[in-house]
Formats: C-alpha cells, sequence, structure tokens
C-alpha cells in the first residue's frame, strides 16, 4: 500500500510543475508530506502544534476524521501565482493531493493556517473544488459553502472544538468570521 502512495505521488509530481528536489518532509503519526523548502519551517510548526492537539483529543470519529482529511495532503508547494487573486491557499482536480499556498497565507495566524489546510484537504477530499453565492454576506460572491458539511464547515467544526475546549477570544472571532461563510448553520 505503501509503494502505491509512493509511486501516486511521484506521478503527481512529475505531471506538474512541482520541483520534489526543493521540497522538505514532515512526518507525525498518520500526516506523511512534502513541503516546499521556502516554507517548510513555517508550515512545519504549525502542523506539529496541531497535530500535537489532534492527538490529545480523545478518541472520537471527529478526531478520526480531520486524521483522514489531513492524510489526503500530500504536498503543500509555495506558488506565487497557483490561486486565484484573494486566496492565500487552493486545491484543484488536476493537482491530486496538493495543496498550493502563496505569501498572503503567511499574512493569517497560525490557527487559521491549520484550518486553511484542513479547508483544501476538504476540497481534495470530496473532489468538489467549488463554492456557492454567500447568503450572509452577498458581496462576498461565490466564497461560500452551504452545509457545515463543506470545506468552510471543517474550519467551524474544528475551531468549535478548540474554542470548547479554550474559551480563547481569538478562536471566538475565527468561529464568527467562518460562520458568515457557511448559509445553512
Amino acid at each position: 500500500m505503501k509503494i502505491f502512495f509512493s509511486i501516486l505521488l511521484l506521478i503527481v509530481v512529475s505531471c506538474s510543475h512541482i520541483d520534489v528536489k526543493d521540497m522538505g518532509q514532515f512526518k507525525n503519526n498518520d500526516v506523511d508530506l512534502l513541503i516546499s523548502n521556502k516554507t517548510l519551517i513555517s508550515i512545519k510548526s504549525i502542523l506539529e502544534n496541531e497535530t500535537l492537539y489532534l492527538d490529545q483529543i480523545a478518541e472520537t470519529s471527529f478526531k478520526e476524521e480531520l486524521k483522514l482529511l489531513l492524510a489526503g495532503i500530500k504536498i503543500i508547494s509555495y506558488e506565487k501565482n497557483a490561486c486565484s487573486t484573494g486566496q492565500v491557499a487552493c486545491s484543484d482536480p488536476e493537482h491530486p493531493g496538493v495543496v498550493f499556498v502563496n505569501e498572503n497565507f503567511f499574512l493569517m495566524i497560525p490557527l487559521e493556517q491549520f484550518t486553511g489546510l484542513l479547508h483544501e484537504a476538504a476540497h481534495l477530499q470530496s473532489k468538489n473544488f467549488t463554492h456557492v453565492q454567500c447568503l450572509k454576506k452577498p458581496e462576498w460572491g461565490y466564497e461560500c459553502d452551504e452545509t457545515i458539511n463543506s470545506p468552510y464547515g471543517i474550519e467551524y467544526k474544528y475551531l468549535l472544538h478548540k474554542y470548547m475546549h479554550s474559551k480563547d477570544d481569538l478562536i471566538t472571532q475565527l468561529l464568527l468570521k467562518i460562520n458568515y461563510r457557511i448559509n445553512k448553520i
């Protein structure tokens, strides 16, 4: 099984403009991925902190859902122009298992960066790379999801879980912001 995924990873990399030689590895229990060397230290730190939190969560189906999502990411690649204007991270059907980040990704706080990776992992898993019209904030255009079972929904559920364990004001602000991105919650 591991050989199959290694071969798949090589196929993905060889079919795109991603240079594997410019990658470092992050490996922690269920998460094993390559990260652009330009961003390795920053993203590795975020993943270490948040996967440590995941390891401390009691055995739940949510914990398994999150680990499964993260396991779907094989490469995090720093690409200045891979995402549309305004996006900080993206994924697409032509690059299975790949999440692209740009300089704007690093303007967010680490927790937002991690939930952004969860968001893209949810796109990769569902193979649905679209969003719908925002009903709560129509001026945001087509940058929302319909229900909690969605990329923005996984961000919301993760933040809510963290909030229940810490009651942190920053998490409250992030929850309120993500709430606008889910039409039916």
